[in-house]
């Protein structure tokens, strides 16, 4: 069924919500547990906990139908309890855990101005997709066309993965918007505690090897 997103922002994360549960039989306190994990640890959408949060309260006190009956899983009574208790594991779990990196929108590509890269990761954008659990997305730099995700680590650097940067090879490269920022061995040391990407799969790069 296709909702009015501009009438309905919250839409898009309780779709998200309903279909991650949509093999469990019961809604039990493991699934809520299980769920409440996933929105604080790995947030959906490249939404913010706290915007996470906003969505369902919102979509609770709406007036529209949360679920589609006769086709999902769980019937509406069901699934707005569940909801609540989302909200409820979600405030029992405050302070809410600061994550390794955020996902920035790809309108921040432009401040990455005559990059180099800091590392090459010998996977293509979908195997580090899944990696990380963010979607790449597709840009136009210039008649080039990139497939990309910006993120910020903790520390405040920002890194862009990008693809394709080297000819005939789907290696994602990752650069930094501010190679002044702090030394590059700190910034390659953040990134793979961050994402859990293996010094064993990337290379780190210098300028003089960095378009080799």
């Amino acid at each position: 069924m296709e909702h009015p997103v501009t009438a309905e922002p919250w839409r898009a994360l309780i779709d998200a919500i309903d279909y991650s549960v949509q093999f469990d039989r019961e809604l039990t306190e493991a699934v809520v547990e299980r769920i409440t994990r996933a929105l604080l640890r790995e947030p959906l959408l490249d939404l913010t906990e706290a915007e996470e949060y906003q969505a369902i309260t919102e979509a609770l006190r709406s007036g529209s139908a949360l679920t589609e009956p006769g086709t999902q899983a769980h019937g509406e009574r069901e699934f707005r309890d569940f909801l609540r208790r989302l909200l409820r594991g979600m405030d029992a779990a405050r302070p809410w855990p600061e994550p390794p990196f955020r996902t920035l929108g790809e309108a921040r590509w432009t401040g990455f101005v005559a990059p180099v890269p800091l590392l090459r990761v010998h996977m293509d954008h979908v195997r580090t997709q899944d990696r990380l659990h963010r979607v790449f997305r597709r840009v136009d730099d210039g008649g080039r066309r990139l497939i990309l995700l910006i993120l910020r680590l903790r520390s405040g650097d920002e890194v862009a993965l990008v693809t394709p940067w080297w000819p005939g090879s789907d290696d994602v490269a990752v650069l930094r918007r501010d190679r002044r920022r702090r030394p590059a061995d700190d910034a390659v040391e953040e990134f793979l505690t961050a994402t859990g990407i293996r010094p064993d799969e990337v290379a780190v790069l210098s300028e003089d090897t960095a378009n080799g």
